[in-house]
């Protein structure tokens, strides 16, 4: 646990480097790749080339499938990234949703991934490559293609931690060579290694959901929190897109997504949460929080988030704060850094 810590605390205030290669990644190409894949997402697709936009896939009763994060690499060729877990499922999705000219290739084996997340994490880029790293040149949300290291790679602005930070692809083969001078560069920033445990606290602090735990094809998107990534005015229609608009209708959801925390309890998932003393909701997914401090998680509650709230540890009411907004950097500053 006071590795969990130590390594949340480099994130939030040094750098930390997490190997992310196991994520699943699609190369999706071909004339009939944008066409494809507009129909199968909720947002707009038909963007910049290096733009990066995180998205829904629906079935048609409005429930998501999977939130990958999809990448214009170019005209006729985009990067679909999903959650390790989901490598199989993102596949079935994409080879059986796509048209017969948008060509679907696996290339999570092909592809090594290292992120570094901090507020130093700039200036350890700066030292990988001569990009422009700056704030103006390289907003949030924008990937290029960039020497790094020896090799050349991808370098994805966007960090699962809430802190600012890259997700640096290259070919497998020279992932050895990046990790070395990432370690060399990052020597007097205080770079840490981090894990699996870390980067899920980092996440639940900030809020961020999770396909599987927090939700899934039973889920509303807007009850979720996630009615940013639904578009209104796509011109293409996609899959569940009469059913969305029909959701997002609806002011007064049975249940929603809300984040909880803790601060005098360690919570895990499936514990119950009471609002003045009734069962209202249940916890999805948690972790500690070194940056809160006790436990932070997220929770699907029944009803108002006005109430006195306890959630149910080995059967005892410990109190806890529950809110739409997450309890860490909220409006996402220090992401947009």
């Amino acid at each position: 646990m006071l590795n969990l810590r130590e390594e949340v605390r480099a994130a939030r205030e040094a750098v930390a480097l997490f190997d992310l290669s196991t994520y699943a990644k699609f190369q999706v190409a071909g004339p009939g790749a944008l066409v494809g894949l507009q129909q199968l997402a909720t947002s707009d697709l038909d963007v910049p080339v290096g733009r990066i936009v995180y998205t829904l896939l629906c079935n048609e009763r409005g429930g998501i499938e999977m939130d990958p994060t999809i990448t214009r690499l170019a005209d006729d060729r985009f990067l679909v990234l999903a959650p390790t877990l989901t490598q199989r499922r993102t596949e079935a999705l994409l080879r059986n949703g796509l048209l017969a000219d948008a060509v679907v290739t696996d290339v999570t084996s092909g592809w090594a991934t290292l992120h570094i997340a901090g507020p130093r994490s700039r200036q350890l880029l700066s030292r990988l490559t001569d990009a422009d790293v700056s704030a103006d040149a390289w907003p949030f949300l924008l990937a290029r293609e960039i020497d790094l290291g020896r090799g050349r790679g991808w370098a994805f602005r966007v960090s699962f931690t809430g802190e600012l930070g890259w997700e640096l692809s290259v070919p497998t083969e020279f992932v050895a060579d990046l990790h070395e001078h990432v370690l060399r560069a990052g020597a007097d920033l205080g770079l840490r290694h981090a894990g699996a445990f870390a980067f899920e606290a980092a996440r639940l602090e900030r809020g961020f959901r999770s396909f599987g735990h927090d939700i899934g094809p039973l889920g509303d998107p807007f009850a979720a929190g996630l009615g940013f990534a639904v578009s209104r005015r796509k011109a293409v229609d996609f899959i569940g897109r009469e059913a969305l608009e029909r959701l997002r209708a609806v002011t007064a959801p049975e249940r929603h997504l809300v984040s909880v925390h803790a601060p005098d309890a360690i919570l895990w998932h499936g514990e119950s949460l009471l609002r003045d003393g009734a069962r209202a909701g249940h916890v999805t997914s948690a972790s500690i929080a070194p940056t809160l401090g006790g436990s932070a998680g997220l929770a699907w509650i029944h009803g108002p988030v006005e109430g006195s709230w306890q959630v149910e540890v080995r059967g005892e009411p410990v109190p806890c704060r529950v809110s739409t907004d997450p309890f860490y950097d909220p409006r996402g500053d220090r992401l947009r850094g």
